[in-house]
């Protein structure tokens, strides 16, 4: 409020919540919030679920080894790609 600016997403702090705390958080207005459990979301997605969201570690130490792994995930993938700018 201080900052005249909307807050819409959560990370929970050191990744602790329940369903409670994900109901909570969508009460008081966030749209979305970040867990730190391992996953994959699968749309779509509404109401708390969109308050638990996982992630996936992106491990590498640069673009090129992010890309790799990413390429080793079993994941649709356009029909087009983009090119990867230096």
């Amino acid at each position: 409020r201080r900052l005249d600016v909307t807050v819409s997403a959560i990370c929970y702090p050191a990744g602790s919540f329940d369903e409670k705390v994900a109901q909570l958080a969508l009460e008081a207005g966030y749209k979305v919030g970040f867990t730190t459990q391992f996953g994959f979301i699968e749309p779509p997605l509404v109401g708390v679920e969109l308050l638990t969201l996982t992630r996936f570690d992106m491990r590498g130490s640069n673009k090129y080894e992010v890309a790799r792994f990413l390429g080793e995930l079993p994941i649709r993938r356009p029909k087009k790609s983009w090119p990867l700018k230096n």
